[in-house]
């Protein structure tokens, strides 16, 4: 399915029974995507996957943090603000999936409750 065919995308998350949501950068969904692919509408919806990064953020020290900076954008630094954004997203997903009476799997769940 094309990005930009909302209209089929409207269809299939109105009659889909799983939703699996992924971002493979240091950034999380905007809210309006969020509720743009999720609508409110999703009585069908059985579960939802948010796949996120780990929130720990202990552990992560001067290495980590230059190795992103000098050679590894990629690398994951648990940056405060960027914690943040993961647990606002969870909570945001978890909202939706309650709103769904949906049962919510976060990669990273276990991970941060441990941390909290």
């Amino acid at each position: 399915m094309s990005a930009g065919d909302t209209g089929q995308l409207e269809r299939f998350s109105a009659v889909t029974n799983a939703f699996l949501l992924a971002v493979d950068t240091d950034t999380v969904l905007n809210q309006g995507v969020i509720d743009f692919i999720i609508p409110s509408g999703s009585s069908n919806c059985k579960r939802i996957v948010a796949m996120t990064r780990k929130l720990i953020g202990k552990g992560v020290g001067f290495f980590v943090k230059a190795s992103k900076l000098s050679a590894n954008n990629e690398v994951w630094s648990a940056d405060d603000a960027l914690v943040m954004q993961y647990k606002q997203f969870e909570a945001s997903i978890k909202q939706k999936t309650n709103y769904c009476h949906a049962e919510y799997y976060g990669i990273a769940k276990r991970i941060i409750q441990s941390s909290e």
